[in-house]
Order: structure tokens, then C-alpha cells, then sequence
């Protein structure tokens, strides 16, 4: 399964969704989301 960040970034990267859009200002906040949620729960799992 893909991982949602490697996802996110092939769809920014690939420049098939203009920077100013709509789609890539909501991708870059879920980036933002997924990287905080990860980093939280490693804090979480490590006790």
C-alpha cells in the first residue's frame, strides 16, 4: 500500500496541480496534518 505521504508529495512534485489552486493549498494542509499525526503518535508509542 502507498503511503500517504509519498502520495501527497508525487502529486506536488509531478506539477500536474498548480501551486495556487485549490487542491494543492488542501494537499499541502493534509501534508501538514499527516506529518503532525505521525510524529505525534511515535511520541505516543514510545511511552
Amino acid at each position: 500500500m502507498v503511503d500517504i505521504r509519498q502520495l501527497i508529495q508525487a502529486l506536488m512534485a509531478s506539477g500536474d496541480i498548480p501551486q495556487g489552486s485549490r487542491p494543492y493549498r488542501t494537499l499541502q494542509q493534509i501534508k501538514r496534518n499527516t506529518h503532525f499525526f505521525h510524529h505525534y503518535r511515535s511520541r505516543m508509542d514510545r511511552g
